[in-house]
């Protein structure tokens, strides 16, 4: 686990860690990645990293953390953590967040990379399951509201559905240069009108 800092200074220290340790691991990979490269983009020894992060595993273990935080998973998924329950996205537009964020080269480079390392470090493996069960769940629940004569089987369904096309979206996105933007926006459309309507039938929803 990471050290636990409480002054504001050790944890704007580690928030940077992490920050240029995800840069790292993006732009080189996880084998190339080193803690002695992390420091060195920090601008700090390696024994002051080792401080906050005692080992690689660990740090990367940090890493999905803070995916989590950025995937809003206390709050809504695939919802930036500024939004509120007063002030959440609808269908539409989480959709087309999710869907615009998981086609960006920062994003393909990065699940890639912590796919890979799911399936050789158990750590991973449990971290990342984690967070696929806990978005699955506050993706429900924030759908409920949307859509609240939804029973939960579709409801379910539904948040299933988004979170397969999510991860959809990165593998095909790293092979496909011809989608256009004018291509993904239609994409997103014909995606909501689908997802919309496995939510609405038989529920008075239009």
């Amino acid at each position: 686990m990471p050290n636990n800092v409480s002054s504001p200074r050790g944890k704007l220290t580690q928030a940077q860690i992490l920050e240029k340790a995800e840069e790292l691991l993006v732009s080189e990979g996880f084998h190339a990645m080193s803690m002695r490269k992390v420091a060195d983009a920090c601008g700090i020894s390696t024994g002051n990293l080792t401080y906050h992060f005692a080992s690689k595993n660990e740090l990367i273990d940090a890493i999905i953390s803070s995916v989590f935080d950025k995937y809003g998973a206390s709050t809504d998924p695939y919802t930036p953590t500024d939004q509120t329950a007063s002030n959440h996205m609808n269908l539409r537009e989480r959709i087309s967040w999710v869907m615009w964020d998981s086609s960006q080269k920062e994003t393909i480079a990065l699940f890639t990379e912590l796919w890979a390392l799911a399936k050789h470090s158990e750590t991973s493996h449990k971290s990342l399951q984690r967070f696929y069960k806990v978005t699955l769940k506050t993706l429900e629940r924030s759908l409920a509201r949307d859509y609240p004569n939804a029973d939960d089987e579709r409801l379910r369904s539904a948040a299933r559905l988004i979170q397969t096309v999510a991860e959809g979206t990165v593998v095909t996105s790293a092979f496909r240069a011809d989608r256009s933007r004018k291509q993904l926006r239609k994409d997103i459309e014909i995606f909501s009108e689908a997802v919309d309507h496995i939510l609405s039938t038989d529920s008075g929803e239009s």
